[in-house]
């Protein structure tokens, strides 16, 4: 049950993503809604996580304080790199 809200978040934020004209915002607003929904359910219910074994070739199940520090730690260093890149290109722009 909550992996099918989980796909549909999913799917209405890809949706978002894919009609950004027409919606007439940008790219980074439904994708950060939809990450931020994603793991306020599974971190809300205590959802399982589970990671790949390449060697074994099957699931084996993680913490989730430990996937969420990863995975939002690699999301924030996304945005702090945009912020900056994106002050150096509106300061370029204005003069």
């Amino acid at each position: 049950m909550l992996e099918t809200i989980i796909i549909i978040v999913f799917i209405l934020g890809y949706l978002g993503i894919a009609f950004e004209h027409s919606l007439k915002v940008d790219k980074l607003i439904p994708a950060l809604i939809m990450m931020a929904v994603m793991w306020g359910i599974i971190s809300y219910f205590d959802m399982t996580v589970f990671e790949i074994d390449t060697k074994n070739k099957e699931l084996m199940p993680y913490k989730l304080k430990s996937v969420m520090n990863y995975f939002l730690g690699h999301t924030a260093e996304i945005l702090i790199f945009l912020i900056g890149a994106m002050t150096i290109v509106e300061t370029i722009d204005f003069f």
